[in-house]
């Protein structure tokens, strides 16, 4: 195995995978801004995971595919999700390669900041986090990202009736109501509670709830 390479917090995870030269990459640490592309029927679809994710384990060949596992606390324990990575920024990530000819390092790697200045706390060995993940998974069921209205998506919306999707972001909608005189309106995510959807007219109908 080669030497360790750190990639300082706030880089774009995937853009620094991509310095190294061959081989294969392990990597653990901290991360945020996760995108996973997880497997199923049809098109895989890609998943944002909102907050900060510990990166127990980071596997792939130079130049990727990676597949990840990733743990955080939640209400219920530890909850653990995996796929293939698609977008990451990092808060400390460790990197180790392995099979590449030569040195093992980055392309224009930064350099590792002075002891004063890195964490007092090292993070443990990346057995360490293999051997946590592998004890907790099997109690704790995977922490999905609740599901969001995307344009083109209906709503029943509790005050203005049935409305089509204009525009989605992480924080609000803009819907036209599609019973009345089609007026447009922007409503803010924070004071909607979002049920599953079901089906009407071939497109996702989502029903949307006043938070209490």
């Amino acid at each position: 195995m080669g030497a360790v390479t750190e990639i300082e917090a706030g880089r774009d995870l995937i853009e620094a995978l991509s310095e190294f030269d061959g081989g294969w990459l392990s990597a653990t640490g901290l991360v945020e801004g996760v995108e996973l592309r997880v497997a199923a029927d049809g098109v895989d679809p890609v998943r944002a995971l909102r907050g900060r994710y510990t990166l127990a384990s980071l596997l792939g060949p130079a130049g990727g595919p990676y597949g990840v596992v990733l743990g955080r606390a939640s209400e219920l324990g530890l909850a653990v999700v995996a796929g293939q990575l698609v977008a990451a920024r990092s808060l400390g990530v460790a990197v180790s390669v392995s099979g590449a000819s030569g040195a093992a390092t980055a392309r224009s790697a930064p350099p590792r900041p002075p002891p004063a200045e890195r964490a007092s706390a090292p993070s443990p060995p990346p057995s360490q986090w293999s051997e946590a993940v592998a004890a907790a998974t099997p109690e704790v069921a995977p922490e999905e990202e609740p599901l969001w209205p995307e344009a083109g998506d209906l709503v029943q919306h509790f005050a203005f009736g049935l409305c089509a999707v204009l525009m989605a972001s992480d924080d609000r909608l803009k819907i036209r109501d599609l019973n009345g005189p089609g007026r447009l309106r922007e409503i803010r995510a924070e004071v909607l509670k979002v049920y599953p959807p079901t089906e009407r007219d071939g497109k996702r109908l989502f029903r949307l709830e006043r938070k209490n």
